[in-house]
């Protein structure tokens, strides 16, 4: 994840210098009315560039965070909860990861089911969308 997250944001930098070069470049013409719609546009793009920087910054951080945790009894932020229904790592909502044949789901803590899960303990059951599930491991 940490890997992929640092591709993405080196990604997101170039894009963001690109349009940054574009909009200064861009010379007004005598369709300035086009000029103004291609400066908008740049600058939307530019927007949505930054957010999208700034979201996996924070995800990074979040991960980052999550190495540094010691296991708990607990479901808490940074657990890896093995659970009869799936595995979840609770912190950065990355989503979906393979690691050595093994699915994981990197979900948020303030997402549905990390809601459930947090302060849970082994053993314990959940119902998630109807389906009772229990809790077989924490790490």
């Amino acid at each position: 994840m940490k890997a992929q997250l640092e591709l993405k944001i080196s990604s997101t930098q170039s894009d963001i210098a690109s349009i940054q070069d574009s909009k200064l470049s861009a010379t007004k013409s005598s369709a300035g009315d086009k000029h103004e719609t291609v400066r908008a546009m740049m600058e939307r793009e530019l927007t949505m560039a930054q957010i999208q920087l700034s979201k996996s910054q924070r995800m990074l951080a979040d991960i980052d965070q999550i190495e540094s945790m010691p296991a708990t009894e607990k479901v808490e932020f940074s657990s890896l909860v093995v659970t009869s229904s799936g595995k979840f790592l609770i912190g950065a909502a990355f989503g979906k990861v393979e690691v050595s044949g093994e699915t994981c789901f990197a979900i948020s803590a303030v997402s549905p089911m990390g809601e459930i899960l947090l302060g849970k303990k082994v053993g314990e059951e959940y119902e998630f969308r109807g389906l009772k599930n229990t809790v077989e491991s924490i790490s």
